[in-house]
């Protein structure tokens, strides 16, 4: 969170919330359509908000098609000592 938070031109959102409905601090830079939402007391990833649109050929051009948002929630993490261990 503090080195994201530090990169010039990013914004914060106070009121952002998860795919699980927890409440955080959106992170966000302009012109990017996502934003990492953290926990406002420990500042732990939770998840991350999206808007996008999925691209459409008309008349043999690619434009812009329909709009979607897509959310997501971390719900548990962990470490390990090799690939393939479950925490």
């Amino acid at each position: 969170f503090e080195a994201v938070a530090k990169i010039p031109g990013i914004r914060l959102d106070h009121h952002e919330v998860d795919a699980l409905g927890r409440h955080g601090i959106g992170v966000s830079y302009p012109r990017i359509t996502f934003s990492f939402v953290f926990d406002p007391k420990t500042y732990a990833y939770l998840g991350l908000r999206l808007t996008g649109s999925s691209p459409k050929k008309v008349d043999g051009e690619w434009r812009q098609g329909n709009w979607y948002h897509e959310m997501r929630g971390l719900e548990q993490s962990g470490v390990v000592d090799r690939i393939g261990q479950r925490p």
